[in-house]
Parts: structure tokens; sequence; C-alpha cells
């Protein structure tokens, strides 16, 4: 059975539709068919939908006058015989729309016929003066009859369209255009709101064409036929990681840890470290993106400033929107990122999102402002889309992913959902005297240092399982000296450890030297560093064994014998320094 309020409506409609007034009813107008217990969003909306019905009928009736007056009496017969019931099954919905709820960043539109999920819709307060757009909105979500609008702050250079703000009643129309970004702006520094403009297809060809179209669906993802194998090597110049978690270009990796772990700061380490190696080799840096989602004005200062300072922000960009931004803008600002990166005449980027995290909480929000159910995030949020759109590519392009999370543990849901969409993972703090995972092999890797890598994380492991179970043991009353697992352990800390940018044959002596050490025959104190040091140049100064070290290395392999060889000359020195 159906409520007595709609055999009400029913009535006033069929009411109208045989008298001649062009005016609504009264009863309509005041809106005192509804039950009590409808809510004023649905108070509104369902009166907005019955407005909506009337005018259709009254341009249906014009209509048909208008054929009749024309001679056209066919038409007129066929508007006039149509069933009221058909009319009810078959409404067609507006091409403009009218806003019925505005809750903080979302407004909640009937009509709007002409649009699907991304289009564009002005929202106009004066329908006298139609030119003049108030606001902008992006469809984010389509129900039956009504579509949920997201309000996107106007373009910087119109500075008068923030004085309207949104209300119920504004009228809301799908315009030709799209989101883009501004393509004059080349700072280091970018907000969104100053990067956000709209391109309309009435613009001239040339505008159109300069402008970094804004995508932020599944057809912007690359195509599998269009990827190609991760073979490029991606030194971050962080001992751990380039020995235990080599990485590649291409490469998707999810950066994890609690609050105020040291996310930013390992990033911005690995920025400055690589851009700063790259100009030592004489090879084109990439270009970094580093995309800062909703963090606080002294953060994203902190950041620009250790950018500035180290003096690579030419090959850097930081896209940023603060804690006060609108949540779309917030919501927005990854993909904004990433099309910087696709776009950017670099072959090849990476882009650090700080963090993702936040990214989904703000997805979270809409999402309620939206009313979807919870299972929606994984699709909203677009976290997958992101990491998809990174990899090698023809003609040696890439894009390389950083993706920080804030987890408070591996059992975290984001944690857990993050690290089904990367390739690698690297937690912080990193305590490298933990067990670990085996390495991932070539090509990401020279061979020889690959080896001697799987050999010093089976001793770290072993050294790790040894101190745990003494733990254990001393907790049962049995005394075990530990001073050796204590003075190892110690010894792999201050190498990896180490905040400088280490040669090539000095990671390799040190991988070589933790792997082989005799713990016993170390005098005490022993400096790992000045050791390391002394050697590697005795190293490199040595006619044979620094010429052939020289050509392994660029080769990516040698074979065991000179293995051997180098380990007796770390004997010989060892042996020396005593």
């Amino acid at each position: 059975m159906r409520p007595n309020c709609f055999h009400r409506i029913e009535s006033v409609c069929g009411a109208w539709r045989s008298s001649k007034s062009t005016r609504p009813p009264a009863l309509l107008a005041s809106k005192r068919f509804f039950v009590k217990d409808a809510s004023i969003e649905r108070t509104n909306f369902l009166t907005q939908q019955l407005l909506d019905r009337i005018q259709s009928d009254q341009n249906d009736s014009e209509e048909a006058i208008t054929n009749e007056a024309e001679g056209d009496f066919a038409s007129a017969w066929k508007s006039r015989q149509t069933p009221n019931s058909s009319k009810q099954m078959s409404f067609t919905l507006r091409c403009s729309g009218t806003i019925v709820d505005v809750r903080e960043c979302v407004a909640i539109v009937s009509g709007l016929r002409d649009a699907c999920v991304g289009s564009l819709v002005a929202i106009i307060s004066d329908l006298n003066e139609k030119s003049k757009i108030d606001w902008y909105g992006v469809v984010l979500y389509m129900e039956k009859r009504s579509a949920h609008i997201a309000l996107i702050p106007s373009p910087p250079e119109s500075n008068d369209t923030k004085s309207v703000p949104v209300s119920i009643g504004m009228q809301a129309q799908v315009v030709s255009g799209r989101l883009a970004l501004d393509p004059t702006k080349h700072q280091s520094f970018h907000y969104v709101r100053d990067l956000i403009t709209i391109s309309k297809d009435s613009d001239n060809e040339n505008s159109l064409s300069a402008s970094l179209p804004f995508l932020m669906g599944s057809k912007c993802v690359p195509k599998f036929m269009s990827r190609r194998p991760l073979q490029t090597p991606f030194r971050t110049d962080i001992v751990a990681i380039d020995c235990f978690q080599p990485l590649a270009l291409g490469h998707r990796i999810g950066v994890f840890g609690p609050l105020h772990s040291g996310k930013s700061e390992l990033m911005l380490e690995i920025i400055i470290n690589h851009i700063n190696g790259s100009r030592a080799r004489n090879l084109p840096p990439p270009h970094f993106v580093y995309v800062c989602i909703g963090q606080s004005a002294h953060r994203l200062r902190r950041i620009s400033q250790a950018l500035q300072t180290a003096n690579v922000s030419k090959h850097a960009t930081v896209v940023a929107t603060s804690n006060y931004d609108a949540l779309v803008l917030q919501y927005l600002t990854p993909f904004v990122g990433c099309v910087i990166a696709e776009r950017h005449d670099s072959p090849q980027t990476v882009i650090v999102y700080d963090d993702l995290a936040t990214h989904s909480t703000i997805a979270e929000q809409l999402i309620r402002l939206i009313m979807l159910p919870g299972p929606a995030l994984n699709m909203f949020d677009g976290l997958a889309m992101l990491m998809e759109r990174s990899g090698q590519f023809p003609e040696e392009r890439s894009m390389t992913t950083f993706a920080l999370a804030k987890t408070e543990g591996e059992t975290a849901e984001m944690h857990e959902r993050l690290r089904s969409l990367v390739d690698d993972t690297v937690s912080v703090p990193n305590d490298v005297t933990l067990p670990g995972k085996s390495i991932r092999g070539v090509p990401f890797q020279c061979k020889g240092l690959w080896r001697w890598n799987h050999r010093l994380r089976a001793r770290m492991n072993r050294v790790a399982r040894k101190a745990a179970n003494m733990e254990e043991a001393r907790q049962l009353g049995i005394e075990h000296d530990t001073s050796y697992v204590v003075e190892y352990q110690q010894l792999v800390k201050e190498f990896f450890a180490e905040k400088v940018v280490m040669q090539r044959e000095r990671i390799l002596l040190g991988v070589l030297f933790l792997a082989v050490v005799d713990m016993d025959r170390l005098p005490s104190p022993f400096h790992l560093a000045s050791f390391l040091d002394k050697t590697t140049t005795k190293l490199i100064h040595s006619k044979d064994l620094g010429q052939q070290l020289e050509i392994a290395l660029t080769a990516g392999d040698w074979p065991t014998t000179f293995d051997g060889l180098l380990i007796a000359f770390l004997h010989q020195q060892m042996s020396e320094n005593e």
C-alpha cells in the first residue's frame, strides 16, 4: 500500500493538470502534504521532485497547445493521449537541477539528467545572470533522481565568486568543460587551490592543449601492454634499504610507521641523497613530486625549507593542501600530484604521498556525507588506481611511488590494505638487528653484492634468534655470556646508521666485513667507520685488486675466487689494525 501522502499528491496534481493555471497549488507550495515523521532533507527532496514533475507536465501542455496552433495535430493528439500513469513511470529528469540539501562541502541536486560521475557542474544563485557562476562542482555519486556534488572553490581569477554561499534552492547545470591544472605555474611549491582551474570546451584550442586534464578514473591507468619489466636500480643511499630491500624505477613502495616515527624525514633524506648522487655521477636526476595531504602549515613550511636548504628544489615539486583547506581539495590532492608527475618533462619521476592514511580518513568523511555504506571506501578513495599508475613504460619513462601511511602496527587495517597494493614495504623506525626476509634479487642489485647481503642477513637472523633464546633462558634463571651478541648487534647498527653517502666500494667492504668478522679478534675499542675508510682507500689505490674491483662493480658480478681475494685483503687489514 502506498502512503496516504502520495494519494494526496496525485489528487492535487490531477486537479492542477485539469485546470489551466500555471501556478503550483498552494498546498504544494506550503509542503503540508508530507508526513510529520519525514526529515527536512527528505521533505525538500520530495518537494523538488514534485515541482519538477509539475513543470514537466506544464511544458507538455504548452507543447501540445503550440502544436495545435501550428497545425501539427498528430503530435498534439499524441501528447494529450499519453496516460498519466505512463508519465509517472517514464518521468524524465530535467537537464538542470536544484540544490535540495547542503552538507559541508557536498550538495545534493535534484535533476541533472545529462550528468555522470565526474561531470563538471556550474552553480548559479541568480537566474537573471546566468553568465555569473558562483560555484563549481564535480559529481561524485549518482542516484536515480539526484546527484551528489562536491563543491569546488572557484578559480583564483574570479575574485567575487565566494561572496555567495551555496544554499538550498540554487540552480545547477552541467557545463561543457572539465577540471584542469594551470600549466603556467612552475614554482617548486603549489597549493592545490591555486592549481585547479576550469578548462571549458569553448576556449581556444591552444589553451586546451596547454592545460593538464584532471584524470582520476580507471581510464587513466596504463594498460598492461604499455608496461615494461623493471630493470633500472633506484639508489636511495640509505644503506639498510639499498642492501636488504633494493628498489628499481617503477616500484611501488609502502613506508609504514606510527605517528612521529620519521617517515617524512626518511623520504626527504632519500630525495636529497638521490639528487646529489645523480649530480655526482653526472646523470640527470628524476623529478620528485612530494604530495602533502591535509598537513599543518608548519609542517608544509618545514618540508619546503628542507628542499630549498639542500638546493634540490629545481628537481622537486611540493603539491600540498593544509588541514584548513576544503575537504574536497584534500581529497583531490593525490590525484593532482599524480597528474603532475605523469605529465612532467622528465622521463623519470618519483611521487611521494604523505600520507595515504590521512587521505583515507578524508574519503571516509565524504562517504558519510554522501551516506554511502562503509565498504564503498575501497572504491571511493582510489588508492588502487593511484598505485596502478606507476611502473616502467616505453621510451625509458617510469614513475616510482612511495606511499607513506600512518599505521599503529602490522595488524592495522590500513597497513594490510595498502600492503596488498604495493610491491615492497619499509617499516619506520627500521631496526636492522631484527630478523628479516630474504633479499630481492637481480636486476635491482649487483649480483655479487646480492650474494653477500644474503649471507649477512642470514648471520643477523641467527644472532637475533640467539639473543631471543638467551633472553628466554635468563628469565628461566640460566645465565649466558651475551657479550658476543650485544657487540655484534652494536657493530651492525653502527654501520647501517651512518648518515654519510657511501661509495659502492665502502658498502661492499662493510657487508663483507660484517658477514665474515670474528668478534674475538677485534680490539677494544674498535671504530668501524675509520677502519672502513682506511681499508676502502687502500683498496681503491691498490693496482691489481682495485682495478679488478672496479671492473667487477661495473659488470655487476664477479667469480667466487674474487670473493676470496677480498676476504684475504680484509683479514690482512684487520691484522695490521691489531
